[in-house]
C-alpha cells in the first residue's frame, strides 16, 4: 500500500533537493506510535495520518480519507486523496531530513531558508495552527518541505532560492550484522566492507550513524575486486570470505568517531594582504605540500585530536617574517566558533563580542593587522 505515492516522493526528494532516503521504511498501521517506535494511546486512529520515528520507519494511516474528514480536508475525487497522501509522506519524512541534517553552518542555513522561505510567502495549514510553540519551527520546515515535494506550489510564489553555503549533508544511517555490534561498540576506529547497494552510499567525509546510536565520519576508503586483496584478508573468517568471494567489487571503509567533530571555516597568512582570494592563492602556494592545505581546499570535517596533530607537525611560520595564521574552527556539536593561531594550543572562542575582543587582541599582539583578523 502507498508503493507508488512512496516512489513518488522519494524521487522528489532526490531531484529537488540531492537527498537519497531510500532507506527508510514505512509501516501502515491505524496506530499511532511516538518517535520511539512505541504506540501512543493518546491521539483516535483518524487524529495522525502519519508519524515520524527515530527507528529508521515512518507509520501511515491505511485510511486517510477518515483522517481527511476528521480535519474537515475538502476532496472532490480520488486525486485529492492522493494528494493528501503524498503531502504526508512528504511531511514525514521532512522530519527524517531535520534531524538528520549534519548539524554545522550548512545545515542550519538549509533549514532556516526553508522557513524563510514559508514566512516570507505567509505559508500556514490548519496543522499548523495545533501546534506548539517549541515544536513550530520543525514543523513549519515539514508542512513547507511538503508543499514543495508535492509539486503544487501556486503561481505567485517565488521559486526557493537556497544560498550556496546552505546545501545541506545528512547523516547516513549505516548497518552492521547483529552478532558484530557488541564487539564494535565503543571504539574510535571501524574498518568495514560494503558490498551490494552499499558499494556507492558511502564516501569520504560522509557521517554515519550505527545501530548503537554513534556516529562515525568516513576517513578514507580502498576499492579492490578480489576478496584476496582485502587489507585485512589475513583477519577475515573463512565465512566472511566465502561471502566476499561472491562479488566482483568491495569497498573498505575506515571510520572515525565523529562524537567531537571540527571544521576548518578558513585560513589566513597574517603577513600577507588583507584580500581573501589573495590569502588563499599564496596558501596553496607558501603551503603546497602542507597537511592542513588538503583540509582548506576540501572544507571538510576533521576531529579535534587531527587538528592537533597536523598543528604540531606544522610550521608555525612558514614564510619565516614571523607572524602567524589562524584557523577558524566550528565545533558541530553545539556550532560554537573558535580560533586556532598557529604558533600555539590555545582555542580561543569567539562566540560573544567579549570573547572576539580578547581573540583579536590576542592576534594583533602577534603582529596579525587587525582588519584580517575576520571572525
Amino acid at each position: 500500500m502507498y508503493e507508488e505515492e512512496i516512489e513518488y516522493v522519494l524521487r522528489r526528494y532526490k531531484e529537488l533537493f540531492g537527498f537519497d532516503l531510500s532507506y527508510m521504511k514505512f509501516k501502515v498501521d491505524k496506530q499511532p506510535v511516538y518517535t520511539n517506535g512505541e504506540p501512543c494511546y493518546e491521539y483516535d486512529f483518524d487524529e495522525c495520518a502519519g508519524d515520524w520515528t527515530k527507528l529508521g520507519f515512518i507509520r501511515l494511516n491505511p485510511d486517510m480519507m477518515s483522517v481527511m474528514k476528521r480535519y474537515g480536508v475538502k476532496w472532490h475525487g480520488a486525486h485529492d486523496v492522493l494528494d493528501f497522501t503524498i503531502k504526508i509522506i512528504a511531511h514525514e519524512l521532512a522530519h527524517e531530513v531535520w534531524n538528520k541534517l549534519y548539524d554545522d553552518m550548512s545545515g542550519d542555513n538549509f533549514r532556516q531558508s526553508v522557513i524563510d522561505a514559508a514566512e516570507e510567502e505567509g505559508f500556514t495549514t490548519v496543522y499548523l495552527s495545533t501546534v506548539r510553540p517549541s515544536k513550530y519551527r520543525e514543523e513549519l520546515f515539514c508542512e513547507y518541505m511538503a508543499k514543495l515535494i508535492s509539486g503544487h506550489v501556486d503561481d505567485e510564489v517565488k521559486p526557493i532560492s537556497f544560498p550556496e553555503d546552505s546545501v545541506p549533508h545528512l547523516v547516513k544511517p549505516i548497518s552492521f550484522p547483529e552478532d558484530e555490534i557488541p564487539s564494535l561498540k565503543g571504539r574510535k576506529t571501524i574498518w568495514t566492507t560494503r558490498v551490494s547497494d552499499d558499494f556507492n552510499k558511502f564516501d569520504i567525509g560522509d557521517v554515519v550513524e550505527t545501530p548503537w546510536g554513534e556516529k562515525y565520519r568516513v576517513q578514507l576508503f580502498k576499492v579492490i575486486y578480489d576478496v584476496e586483496d582485502h587489507p585485512f584478508y589475513d583477519e577475515l573468517t573463512d565465512e566472511q570470505i566465502d561471502f566476499l568471494s561472491g562479488f566482483d567489487e568491495m569497498k573498505v571503509l575506515k571510520l572515525v568517531q565523529a562524537d567531537h567533530v571540527y571544521k576548518i571555516m578558513g585560513a589566513i597568512l597574517g603577513c600577507l594582504g588583507s584580500h581573501v582570494d589573495e590569502v588563499d592563492y599564496q596558501v596553496t602556494e607558501e603551503l603546497e605540500d602542507d597537511p592542513w592545505l588538503a583540509i582548506i581546499e576540501s572544507n571538510g570535517l576533521v576531529t579535534k585530536e587531527e587538528v592537533i596533530r597536523w598543528h604540531e607537525r606544522h610550521t608555525a611560520d612558514p614564510d619565516g617574517k614571523g607572524i602567524p595564521y589562524y584557523f577558524c574552527v566550528r565545533d558541530t556539536r553545539d556550532t560554537r566558533d573558535y580560533v586556532l593561531f598557529s604558533d600555539e594550543d590555545k582555542w580561543w572562542p569567539v562566540n560573544t563580542t567579549a570573547e572576539r575582543k580578547a581573540a583579536i587582541k590576542a592576534g594583533m599582539e602577534k603582529g596579525i593587522p587587525k582588519e584580517q583578523l575576520d571572525f
